[in-house]
């Protein structure tokens, strides 16, 4: 589990999906972003689904009622469109959200197990319920930014649109096959 008590030997830790791609040796910049102290930021969902919120995410013919009027009682609303959610392939927080929170190490990674066991009916992945905890439960969510402040290079996107620009992290779902397949995989899995 990314956010494990062992975190908190570091400041900081950049979580990153396997299908990741570093184009930049310039990664260590990512860590000195100064919108993540105190904070766990990513990018919102850049998929189609993401327009139309967290609802497009529900497993089909799920709906449990019970898991969704939890859902509806844990982000304050019941319009689910508008329910917004970040990607879960590239996250960067301070360990501090997890050494300060509740009576002990554990207390983080204990409330969101517990939200898995209640919510993993409705979703197929983890984002979705990663978001409803630190968006909504936390209040400890911040975008990330789209460029560095001094050096305007792109800290990530999820495909890199325009070659010449400064990315250093982009989902490497186009450019390489294992990552090709397994969301070829993923979205068979789900018809």
């Amino acid at each position: 589990l990314m956010f494990h008590p062992i975190v908190t030997n570091w400041k900081r830790v950049l979580y990153m999906d396997s299908c990741m791609t570093i184009h930049s040796p310039h990664i260590h910049e990512i860590f000195s972003l100064p919108e993540a102290e105190g904070q766990l930021l990513a990018s919102p969902d850049p998929w189609f689904w993401g327009r139309r919120g967290i609802k497009a995410k529900f497993v089909n013919g799920c709906p449990d009622p019970n898991a969704t009027q939890l859902v509806k009682k844990l982000v304050g609303r019941n319009d689910m469109e508008n329910v917004r959610y970040f990607a879960s392939g590239l996250i960067l927080f301070d360990t501090s959200i997890v050494q300060e929170h509740g009576g002990s190490f554990d207390t983080t990674v204990l409330e969101i197990m517990s939200l898995y066991q209640e919510l993993s009916k409705l979703f197929v992945g983890d984002q979705e319920i990663l978001s409803i905890y630190w968006v909504y439960v936390r209040k400890q969510f911040r975008v990330l930014p789209l460029a560095m402040f001094e050096s305007n290079r792109v800290p990530y996107e999820f495909v890199k649109r325009v070659t010449q620009d400064p990315h250093i992290v982009t989902a490497g779902h186009k450019t390489r096959q294992v990552c090709a397949q397994r969301a070829t995989n993923h979205l068979a899995s789900r018809q």
